[in-house]
């Protein structure tokens, strides 16, 4: 993955969030011949897919996407929400819940989606994910 596009402060183009997408296609190839305990290398294949089927690599929907890919898809957009970014800081947990909850059954389960919700209000996971959604610290210079 280029640097440049790790770090770039601009939204990302059609094209570089198609190369994105075909880096975790291309993960999932490359763990394909190990061998694990559960569903992993499957999970990751269909973690962009949608409830909807509107989702890649094969538009599979509802009950044909695996329960670990949901969840994965879920996480995975709400720390990508809550992170600093280059291009903005990040968004805090009820503006990221309340824009995930709006694709709840469309493109994310209502059961990941509940568990998250029960997690961040009501086991700590606000005050757990506290420091990690702030802005990086500068490192001090050696």
């Amino acid at each position: 993955m280029p640097v440049e596009l790790l770090t770039k402060s601009a939204d990302l183009t059609a094209e570089e969030l198609e190369f994105i997408r075909a880096q975790i296609r291309s993960s999932a190839d490359f763990l394909d011949q190990v061998d694990f305990d559960g569903p992993v290398v499957d999970s990751i294949r269909q973690m962009q897919e949608r409830l909807d089927g509107k989702g890649a690599p094969n538009g599979l929907k509802e009950d044909d996407i695996l329960m670990t890919a949901r969840v994965i898809a879920l996480a995975n957009a709400f720390v990508g929400m809550t992170s600093a970014r280059p291009y903005r800081a990040p968004i805090p947990f009820d503006r990221a819940c309340s824009m995930l909850m709006r694709q709840t059954g469309s493109v994310f389960d209502r059961r990941p989606f509940s568990a998250l919700i029960h997690y961040v209000e009501n086991r700590g996971g606000r005050e757990l994910w506290a420091d990690f959604s702030s802005p990086p610290r500068q490192m001090a210079a050696e």
